[in-house]
């Protein structure tokens, strides 16, 4: 019988440096978790190249089924990666300290609290910064194995990001020259389409990732039909016979149903940051995203409004090619009150974000998907998004869209249900009522290419 390996060292990279996950690594876990849910672990294990002494290793899943938020640290023992400790990681340290490179010391004082708080509380610890520790009496879950030799039925999965980890490229190689296959997560080809959306760093190795994928690659999995589009478009000027299925991504928020309401501790913190109402824009804060548009659509709103508008509140990481929009935050500060930063809120925080917004932004330029427009509507929240790329396929009509170009187009779409409470209303109600789409539903359709073969191309 088949196994199907699934590749995880770009999340385990990943959590080496950061304390929370995001974007492709929250999606790749999610639907390893649900897939482990629905077919179990003794066909399905997961596997990393974990440094050149111990190479490829492989490890159960299992333990993701019970992970209700992740945990950078947890995870990185489960996966055999780290050994229990009484103190956080070192990297994760060094990146928790890293806004305070330049003040030696502050830093230094952080660093001692750091040590001291895992010490003697490590609870203090975990509010505070984020930061875990596991005592070596700590189960340590699933042990890692050397990876033997992949069978020519067994399947090679990487739903993750591989384009800066070669050893990911070669092992794909060699399992298909055996005559195995390798099935591919492909969420965006933006470094491809738009690269002057991505740093250099980030253009240069996934181009050339992209460019030698089709050595390897029988199945393509795309998370839109904007993507798969893209991906054919691709693939028309290269000798592939790949398949290329699109599989949507899902509207649901992992962990919280649709009528969650926040924790009364959760909520409290919530309001002394943004005590009045607002709107809410979740998601990296880059030029792609287009946060710059949406400070000036506001300031349009707020010229409108006077103090009668809401707070505009972004909630994400500060992220490459940001300059132009923290300079523009500095320079009105902070749209004189109406702007605020809301930076890597956790699950829990992002929830009662959604929960309690009037109603949610999207003007991005460029998607493989949207996350944020569908999980806006998981929390039955009205959203103004952006016609571009494949946003329009998350939730279709049920929310209203912009030309992420034009900025009083936006200012008037985000006037509109300030101004109408009918319409906003009326728009909120529908959402609520609609049918949307689970994790566990894309995670069986993707169990179902990577076991039989299953999927239209």
């Amino acid at each position: 019988m088949k196994t199907i390996h699934f590749d995880i060292t770009d999340t385990i990279r990943f959590s080496e440096k950061n304390h929370r996950v995001t974007g492709i690594q929250r999606v790749q876990l999610r639907l390893i978790a649900d897939i482990v849910a629905l077919a179990g672990s003794s066909n399905i294990d997961g596997i990393a190249f974990f440094d050149r002494e111990r190479g490829w290793q492989s490890f159960d899943l299992s333990f993701l089924r019970s992970e209700t938020e992740f945990n950078a640290t947890r995870f990185l023992i489960n996966t055999g990666k780290l050994k229990p400790s009484r103190f956080p990681p070192r990297t994760q340290i060094r990146q928790y300290l890293e806004p305070f490179n330049h003040q030696k010391k502050t830093r230094a004082l952080k660093k001692a609290l750091i040590y001291l708080q895992a010490l003697f509380c490590p609870e203090r610890l975990r509010q505070n910064t984020g930061l875990w520790s596991y005592r070596s009496d700590t189960p340590a879950g699933s042990r890692s194995t050397p990876l033997p030799p992949l069978r020519q039925s067994d399947v090679l999965a990487i739903l993750g990001g591989s384009w800066e980890i070669p050893e990911i490229e070669e092992l794909a190689l060699r399992h298909h020259a055996a005559g195995g296959r390798v099935a591919v997560m492909v969420y965006d080809l933006i470094p491809h389409t738009h690269p002057d959306f991505q740093t250099e760093h980030v253009r240069k190795p996934f181009n050339a990732w992209l460019e030698k994928t089709p050595r390897y690659v029988t199945d393509y999995i795309c998370i839109s039909e904007h993507t798969a589009r893209d991906m054919r478009s691709f693939l028309a000027n290269h000798a592939s016979t790949a398949r290329v299925i699109a599989v949507p991504l899902a509207h649901e928020f992992p962990g919280y149903a649709r009528d969650h309401e926040p924790r009364p501790g959760t909520l409290q913190q919530l309001r002394h940051k943004i005590p009045g109402p607002f709107v809410l824009c979740v998601g990296s804060i880059e030029v792609r995203k287009n946060g710059l548009a949406l400070l000036q659509a506001w300031e349009k709103v707020c010229q409108v409004l006077g103090l009668q508008a809401p707070t505009l509140v972004f909630a994400g990481k500060i992220a490459w090619k940001s300059e132009a929009f923290v300079a523009h935050l500095h320079k009105t500060r902070y749209l004189q009150g109406k702007a605020f930063v809301f930076e890597s809120p956790s699950d829990e925080e992002l929830a009662a974000l959604y929960n309690q917004c009037l109603f949610t932004a999207y003007p991005s330029l460029a998607e493989g998907w949207g996350l944020p427009v569908g999980e806006s509507a998981w929390f039955g929240k009205f959203a103004v998004v952006s016609t571009a790329s494949s946003i329009p396929e998350v939730c279709g009509p049920l929310v209203d869209y912009v030309d992420p170009q034009d900025i009083d187009d936006i200012a008037a779409k985000l006037l509109r249900p300030l101004q109408d409470a009918h319409y906003l209303a009326t728009r909120t109600q529908a959402i609520g009522q609609a049918r949307l789409r689970t994790w566990q539903e894309v995670a069986a359709q993707i169990h179902g290419i990577l076991a039989d073969g299953a999927g239209h191309g």
